[in-house]
């Protein structure tokens, strides 16, 4: 199946089986909540709707939403943004990681969510 997968540098650290994938963080300028909607193709993440105030979507130039199709969404989770991956009725805190993160489409045959049980000291090593 056609899912999403999480990377913590050059290593996954998390796969997600499922169509359609948020990422949630709070906006460093405006201090506002922020929710990018993607589905997910084989081949991209592919924006298709961005929830947040109108002076955000006026910075990022949202409106109207141009949909883009990307290999893969490069962000740093943090505790001023506060990031968190949305998934049905699922929900996975990223900010306690501090570091460089990357969500790509890939092919899940399992899904894993290991990394709330995952010390965050075994993966500090694999942060570039």
């Amino acid at each position: 199946m056609t899912g999403v997968c999480l990377h913590l540098g050059a290593a996954l650290i998390a796969s997600f089986a499922t169509p359609n994938i948020a990422l949630e963080y709070t906006h460093s300028m405006y201090d506002v909540p922020v929710r990018e909607h993607y589905r997910v193709t084989s081949s991209a993440l592919i924006l298709e709707r961005y929830e947040s105030t109108t002076a955000v979507l006026e910075y990022y130039g949202m409106n109207p939403l141009p949909l883009t199709p990307y290999p893969e969404v490069r962000f740093i989770a943090d505790e001023i943004g506060r990031h968190a991956l949305v998934w049905g009725a699922e929900r996975l805190e990223l900010a306690r990681y501090g570091a460089a993160m990357r969500l790509r489409p890939c092919t899940v045959s399992a899904q894993t969510t290991d990394l709330e049980t995952q010390p965050l000291e075994l993966l500090e090593g694999l942060v570039p």
